[in-house]
């Protein structure tokens, strides 16, 4: 595991410019999402694989909060209805079809 940690910290490293503040919440995101598909998996992702997660499950994640401080939204028939469900399934989707891809690729191996 050493080898990949190493591998992904200077990939890390050479993509945060110098002498600038950078958010670095993406890149870590991005980061740990390799690290874990391959170490855990066996199978590494793409850059843009990465980014897809990273973007699905942010949709995800305000989806569920929009739902927690809205109270309407906790009734499962209105939400349902709303152009947040929406957004939130089409997060979901892209969740799963980057899990089933990674499954397919690590049968592949």
């Amino acid at each position: 595991y050493i080898p990949v940690y190493m591998e992904e910290s200077r990939a890390i490293v050479d993509k945060i410019p110098s002498g600038q503040p950078t958010n670095i919440f993406h890149l870590l995101g991005r980061t740990t999402l390799a690290i874990i598909c391959r170490t855990g998996i066996g199978a590494s992702c793409t850059h843009a694989q990465c980014n897809r997660f990273m973007s699905d499950m942010e949709r995800v994640l305000r989806a569920w909060q929009q739902r927690i401080f809205k109270p309407w939204l906790m009734i499962d028939w209105l939400f349902r209805r709303s152009r947040l469900c929406r957004v939130h399934d089409a997060g979901i989707k892209g969740l799963r079809d980057f899990a089933w891809s990674m499954v397919e690729e690590r049968r592949r191996i």
